[in-house]
């Protein structure tokens, strides 16, 4: 008797550990699914699905402005690194690409009241520093052309002297 028991016991605990790991797989699915329907909206400038994605306390933030779409920035790429599950909230961590420059930034995602996924934040959202100095260098390259133009235009005047002095970079 007390081997069926402990036999029972054993058997409805398996169970239960099957069970949980099951719903574990599933969320994460959904958390997964979630974040790529919530980069797809956003790439495409699909309002209407990026506000049901969002938590309804984000939704109102959102300018009628917001995500106006990337769809002429051809080249832009996402990748879902890892999802990370905390019972009723998950993080998603994703790197978003375009050329040589990349964002990584971290969805934060909460399950509602229904059971459902919703985008509560995002983390980490910072600008490349590689495309800070490309547009430094790009700013001194046409800077640099446009003073040679000008001292070759203004050089040429009678009493005229150029001296060129340089910029200080800012910091």
């Amino acid at each position: 008797m007390l081997g069926k028991l402990t036999l029972v016991g054993a058997s409805a605990c398996g169970l239960l550990l099957i069970v949980l790991g099951v719903q574990n797989v599933l969320d994460r699915r959904a958390a997964e699914q979630v974040t790529h329907s919530f980069m797809s909206a956003v790439l495409e400038g699909d309002r209407a699905t990026l506000l049901t994605l969002l938590a309804p306390r984000d939704r109102a933030a959102v300018g009628r402005d917001a995500f106006t779409g990337w769809e002429s920035e051809m080249g832009v790429t996402y990748r879902i690194h890892h999802i990370e599950m905390q019972g009723r909230s998950a993080e998603a961590h994703l790197r978003i690409e375009k050329g040589v420059f990349s964002l990584k930034p971290s969805l934060h995602l909460q399950r509602s009241e229904t059971g459902q996924w919703k985008v509560a934040g995002i983390d980490d959202l910072q600008i490349d520093p590689r495309w800070n100095d490309l547009q430094r260098a790009r700013g001194r390259t046409e800077g640099e052309e446009l003073a040679r133009e000008l001292t070759e235009a203004l050089g040429k005047l009678p009493n005229v002297d150029v001296e060129r002095v340089p910029f200080a970079e800012p910091q």
